[in-house]
């Protein structure tokens, strides 16, 4: 028996696709430049360039480690597929 490799054992270490990076990226540099913008004084605007740094930092690695966790990521089975046989586009064999 062998035992598997560790190639099969790593993590994805890259879930974010450049579309997501783009995006997370423009957020990041919008709350870096907000505080910037206006002569309006800076109370709580000045946290939003700590805010950056998620956003920042999972568009620069590639990598969102809180992405598809949590009750969001649940997938819900279409109705009366658990009871159609012919669900999934061919119908089950009977075991003989």
């Amino acid at each position: 028996m062998t035992s598997p490799s560790i190639a099969e054992h790593r993590i994805d270490r890259r879930n974010l696709g450049v579309g997501q990076r783009i995006v997370r990226a423009a957020v990041a540099a919008g709350l870096l430049a907000v505080p910037f913008i206006g002569d309006q004084p800076l109370d709580l605007l000045s946290l939003l360039p700590l805010a950056a740094g998620y956003p920042g930092l999972t568009a620069l690695v590639g990598y969102d480690p809180l992405r598809d966790r949590g009750p969001a990521a649940v997938r819900v089975a279409a109705p009366g597929a658990a009871n159609d046989p012919s669900y999934g586009g061919r119908p089950l064999r009977r075991a003989a």
